[in-house]
């Protein structure tokens, strides 16, 4: 009996270790309310909404300062200078930039 256990107990342990675990969410710097004068934007680590509904966030890829956001309707947005205060918004597609206050 002993000897079924030592020859079992490896073969779950190797099973359980090819088991893929939920990715770790990250809590972003970005995470929260900003004023972007044109309108207010609400971030959290799945979704980005700037006053048009929530949409999900792809991925999130870190870049210096900032990050890159691949929205789930193919738009990518950068968030460049994030601190604790402000950030500046720029479009992907329009290089279009916004500074954003924390609210």
């Amino acid at each position: 009996m002993i000897r079924h256990f030592a020859v079992a107990l490896p073969i779950v342990a190797a099973l359980a270790a090819c088991s893929e675990e939920p990715p770790v969410v990250e809590p972003y710097p970005f995470a929260g309310q900003w004023d972007c004068g044109v309108s207010v934007m609400t971030l959290s680590a799945t979704s980005y909404d700037s006053g048009g509904g929530p949409v999900p966030i792809s991925s999130v890829t870190r870049n210096g300062p900032g990050y890159e956001l691949r929205l789930g309707d193919g738009r990518i947005v950068a968030l460049a200078a994030v601190t604790d205060t402000a950030l500046t918004w720029v479009s992907g597609q329009t290089g279009q930039q916004f500074t954003c206050l924390r609210l």
